[in-house]
């Protein structure tokens, strides 16, 4: 390098310069040392400068550069002042002693690791002869196998420290064949003649003439290795039995790309997807997301604050339909990777429940307010009901107390007769009476809605009293005059051994006929007309107790249908027809009368399915036992 001894400035550099620097010359040219930034310590330069203006030369001075791409290197600088053309330039020679210098750093930390590991290595370090006799050993050896020193060991035949000393044999075959050994477990003995596990990496050795002198290795004691390894076994396995079996949807995926790297049978059940479908996909791919943007949401919340719990988020299945799930993710570290773990869990039940629960409140509510209702009417109504009858009763001709009134009054009764035949008065009268019977039979609806039954409950036949509710909807005449129940297929479903539940036989078998009543009317007003109307009902035990299914291939229902249908007064009949109290009540009967649940399943053309779960005890009392099991 050729640079101006007054500004400092290179004047020219050859091409080995350049190729060990990584600047052109164009870069280089016209600019200082310290302009280019090749110096790792500055101060080193002046040093050099220094000796440089005392000396007027100066030879293999160390120095370290740094090249264009960050790397640092040391060099050997040599300098003096020379007459370039008239003028005093510097001329510098250096010579790259990277390699020589890391060798020699190397050379250095392995001597002084070789002198360390022999004295203070933790794992034991020996080394046999031809005879198979220990001739070298770290102090570590002797701590492991009980004897005071080291002494006390060399000079004796290695088979001497084995537990098994025919396992050698089979030890010395391996490396015989493959040269050497790695992991090999074997089984030495202590001073006290009790067995260690160890592990030892082992091979042959030789001098420069390639004579093989013996065995040498290391080896470690391995007992607490192979515990922790067995309970690391245990752990992952009990963990990975976790994962999979959870009935949580769970799911890991990389932070960055979302990909999948693992998800357990749950989220391949949630997400309708085959788990090698999920693998290696992100949920864009997939389209999981309803609402990409809640997704963003979740993510932006897990990378502010490293978890993000209980989100509300709708999934859409392999199959297009969408559930609400709640989601829960937070990072984790496996290894040296970092991923995302997600735990999602399916809201459709919890919804439906909280339904039920806000049915179940709301019905609590409605009773009361209909108990008031219900009284308050009836008095009226009883005014009604007396006074059509009285009105019939002193309108008849052939009654000797209204014979005796209208004759002191001079009135004809049979012109009376004839006059009420030919205005219709009666059949008027008989309309009000219908009309009040009526409006008695909702009063005695809403009372049985408000107040819990008080009627002896006993050991039921349910599907007794299924069989009896099927016969009076057969000979109901509503049904018969307007639905003709006899036209519907009746299909019985009972399981072989239905147990016994403690029941109101009444109250069950109005809610079966109230059931059955409404798929009938559902099916017959069908547009267009339900071919083929069948009615299942199912019978069949569950955990709590029994279940009974009422199943029609109807018009099925709406949404908001489904959310209203056990509301009080709703109904989608004519006017005139329904009261909209019969599910309710039937509701009421099953939840606050025999502490069950009750639900309806159901889609626009495919039918509605009603279900009805009744516990094995009564409530407040302790299950009895099931008959027939």
């Amino acid at each position: 390098v050729i640079s101006d001894i007054a500004s400092g400035r290179f004047m020219d550099v050859n091409e080995r310069w350049v190729e060990m620097l990584g600047y052109s010359k164009e870069e280089q040219i016209g600019r200082t040392s310290k302009e280019v930034g090749i110096w790792a310590d500055p101060e080193v330069r002046d040093r050099g400068l220094a000796i440089l203006s005392e000396q007027g030369h100066f030879k293999d001075f160390a120095i370290e550069f740094v090249t264009r791409t960050g790397q640092l290197r040391s060099a050997l600088w040599s300098a003096e002042i020379i007459s370039l053309e008239g003028q005093e330039v510097l001329l510098s020679l250096l010579i790259d002693s990277t390699e020589r210098k890391q060798a020699e750093e190397s050379l250095r930390k392995s001597e002084a690791l070789y002198r360390s590991v022999v004295d203070n290595i933790q794992d034991v370090f020996y080394r046999t002869d031809a005879d198979g006799l220990l001739v070298m050993l770290s102090p570590s050896g002797a701590r492991l196998l009980g004897y005071d020193s080291i002494d006390d060991m060399v000079g004796r035949p290695n088979a001497d420290f084995w537990f098994e000393p025919a396992g050698r044999t089979d030890f010395l075959a391996r490396i015989q064949a493959q040269g050497k050994v790695t992991d090999f477990e074997v089984v030495l003995k202590r001073r006290d003649g009790s067995p260690v596990l160890v592990a030892t990496s082992s091979g042959l050795y030789g001098d420069d003439q390639g004579r093989v002198l013996g065995v040498e290795g290391i080896f470690r004691d391995i007992t607490e290795r192979k515990h922790a390894e067995e309970a690391l076994r245990q752990s992952e396995e009990k963990f990975s039995r976790l994962f999979k079996l959870s009935p949580d949807a769970i799911s890991l995926s990389e932070p960055d790309s979302g990909l999948l790297v693992d998800v357990n049978e749950a989220y391949a059940r949630l997400s309708g997807y085959a788990p090698e479908e999920l693998i290696g996909r992100n949920s864009l791919e997939l389209n999981l997301f309803v609402n990409p943007a809640s997704r963003d949401r979740m993510v932006e919340r897990l990378k502010t604050t490293g978890q993000a719990n209980n989100i509300e988020i709708g999934i859409r299945r392999k199959d297009g339909s969408e559930i609400e799930c709640t989601v829960s993710c937070q990072f984790i570290t496996i290894g040296q990777e970092r991923f995302v773990l997600a735990v999602m869990r399916d809201l459709t039940e919890f919804k439906r429940m909280q339904d039920m629960m806000i049915q179940s409140e709301k019905m609590i509510s409605v009773g009361g307010i209909a108990a008031g209702i219900a009284h308050e009417i009836n008095n009226p109504l009883g005014i009604i009901v007396q006074t059509a009858q009285n009105l019939v009763q002193r309108t008849r001709p052939d009654f000797r107390k209204n014979i005796e009134v209208a004759e002191s009054i001079g009135l004809d009764m049979a012109l009376l007769e004839k006059y009420m035949q030919a205005r219709k008065i009666l059949p008027f009268v008989q309309d009000m009476q219908a009309a009040a019977l009526r409006a008695a039979n909702i009063i005695r609806h809403m009372l049985d809605f408000s107040r819990r039954s008080e009627s002896r409950r006993a050991v039921c036949d349910l599907p007794g009293i299924v069989d009896r509710a099927v016969a009076l909807a057969k000979n109901d005449y509503d049904l018969k005059r307007s639905y003709d129940f006899k036209h519907i297929r009746i299909i019985k479903d009972y399981a072989d051994d239905v147990q016994g539940i403690q029941c109101t036989e009444t109250e069950i078998e109005q809610v079966l006929l109230n059931l059955l009543r409404n798929a009938a009317q559902a099916m017959a007003v069908a547009d267009p007309p339900t071919h083929s109307p069948h009615i299942v009902i199912r019978l069949l035990n569950v955990r709590q107790g029994v279940r009974i299914m009422v199943e029609d291939n109807g018009p099925g229902m709406s949404s908001d249908m489904k959310r209203r249908v056990f509301e009080p007064f709703f109904t989608t009949k004519p006017p005139g027809v329904g009261t909209g109290l019969g599910l309710s009540v039937s509701y009421f009967i099953v939840t606050r009368g025999h502490g069950g649940r009750m639900w309806v399943e159901s889609e626009p053309g495919m039918g509605a399915t009603f279900t009805v779960e009744l516990p094995k005890g009564a409530p407040g009392e302790e299950p009895i036992a099931a008959t027939g099991a």
